[in-house]
């Protein structure tokens, strides 16, 4: 018997298989600026298939207008505005043949034109930074209290008062307002702020007709609590004299007769009051009496004891405690001493000892 060995003949009009496609892109802008404007896919397709279509979509709200350009092989978009003070990114993903091809679109953040930082925040004080984009636009800068503050209004709100203030020191519009703008980096300390309250931190660009010319960016920030001063390591000494039911002689002996210190007389309900916020007690004690006139130093020095003191508590209601306090405090208002207090409680009424006069005898 004779093996013949065969082989597979491929015929001649058998076609080989197409390459696949493939879609690779590019994209312009490569970031979208902040301001949005016209996106633009450029595709080049390999191994084109006739019957295939370039497709697009896209999830994003702020990519609209998605428009496929059949015979120009592009994809155009546009991107709104960024109005977040970060970079965002979304997806248009193209379809060819069956196949997916996602495109990461980048849009930048907003730049608001001045960075704005309050820093060293205190009870009553603050650093406002202020780096303007443009370093030769005049600016004007400010900081409120956060309630009752809206940025649409304040622009309008502060020209008024330029204008008032410029009629009443003789000037024009203009020259007033060289004086309260900026330009360029700056720094400054507000006007004296209240303890544990909001505030806003503003700047806006200004024309010489006191006109904004841009948006107003606010940084907002809270003022601290009170808080003691630096220690000096004093003491006061408190001794009650000549107590009775009704009256008591209090001495007061600081260990430093040069030191200024605070001194008071409560009941029980005054004292359940203040104990738990000494310092900021004392330092609105002082607060109040400043005017423009008496600086919070001249309120501190005036308005303090210094030396032995004895003081006279009189009109006290028998069998009843009372509280006197002392503790030292320097010219911020801020206690430095340990605080003092001596307890005292009023003896039972005394009936009086002296003889009633006799009645004449008739």
């Amino acid at each position: 018997m004779l093996l013949l060995t065969t082989t597979g003949c491929k015929e001649d009009n058998a076609e080989e298989p197409a390459p696949p496609s493939n879609v690779t892109t590019t994209l312009q802008p490569e970031v979208v600026p902040a301001e949005g404007g016209t996106i633009t896919i450029t595709c080049a397709i390999e191994n084109p298939v006739t019957s295939a279509r370039l497709e697009a979509r896209t999830d994003e709200e702020w990519i609209t207008n998605l428009t496929v350009l059949e015979q120009e092989a592009k994809v155009t978009a546009v991107a709104t505005a960024n109005e977040l003070l970060e970079e965002r990114t979304g997806t248009v993903t193209l379809a060819y043949d069956g196949k997916e091809y996602p495109v990461e679109i980048t849009q930048s953040a907003r730049v608001l034109p001045y960075a704005l930082t309050a820093t060293g925040i205190t009870h009553c004080d603050a650093l406002i930074s202020i780096v303007p984009v443009d370093k030769e636009a005049a600016y004007y800068s400010a900081v409120a209290p956060a309630e009752g503050f809206d940025a649409a209004t304040v622009a309008a709100q502060n020209l008024a008062a330029f204008t008032a203030a410029a009629e009443e020191a003789g000037q024009s519009l203009a020259e007033y307002l060289a004086t309260v703008t900026r330009s360029g980096d700056a720094e400054y300390h507000p006007a004296r702020l209240t303890p544990e309250t909001s505030y806003v931190a503003y700047a806006y660009g200004i024309d010489q007709s006191g006109t904004a010319t841009s948006e107003v960016v606010v940084c907002t920030f809270d003022s601290q609590a009170v808080a003691a001063g630096e220690m000096t390591g004093s003491t006061i000494e408190i001794e009650a004299q000549s107590l009775t039911s009704t009256s008591v002689a209090v001495l007061f002996k600081p260990s430093d007769p040069s030191i200024y210190y605070y001194y008071e007389m409560f009941d029980a309900a005054g004292y359940e009051e203040v104990r738990d916020n000494l310092p900021a007690h004392i330092y609105n004690y002082y607060i109040e009496q400043v005017t423009d006139y008496w600086s919070l130093e001249m309120a501190v020095k005036y308005s303090s004891a210094y030396g032995e003191k004895t003081v006279q508590s009189k009109e006290l209601t028998p069998e009843t405690t009372y509280y006197a306090l002392a503790v030292g405090v320097n010219l911020e208002g801020l206690i430095n001493t340990e605080v003092a207090v001596l307890e005292i409680t009023t003896p039972e009424e005394t009936p009086s000892t002296t003889a009633s006069p006799s009645a004449p005898t008739p």
